[in-house]
């Protein structure tokens, strides 16, 4: 996936961020790779996607789960901690 600048510069902020921006420009695809990455270097700490509609928290998340199948499926936990539409447990 090729990255615009701003998205790369989001991706390499530390700390909190605020994101200003038109619609349809890629802000859920550079957070949720954002958060994944989160998630992955930083063992025992809960991400919680927050949005103003319980839908547009789901399709967020959808966009989580499918960049840590993308790129880190290794890290997801299997069997009775298996992914769900709510919820995904790594092994860290």
């Amino acid at each position: 996936m090729i990255l615009d600048k701003w998205q790369q510069s989001l991706l390499e902020t530390k700390g909190d961020i605020c994101v200003r921006s038109g619609r349809q420009v890629g802000k859920s695809t550079v957070v949720s790779i954002k958060a994944a990455e989160f998630a992955v270097e930083n063992k025992n700490k809960t991400v919680m996607v927050i949005s103003s509609t319980e839908r547009q928290a789901y399709l967020l998340f959808e966009k989580i789960l499918g960049y840590l199948i993308d790129n880190h499926s290794k890290q997801i936990k299997k069997g009775k901690d298996k992914p769900t539409k709510h919820k995904v447990t790594l092994k860290n």
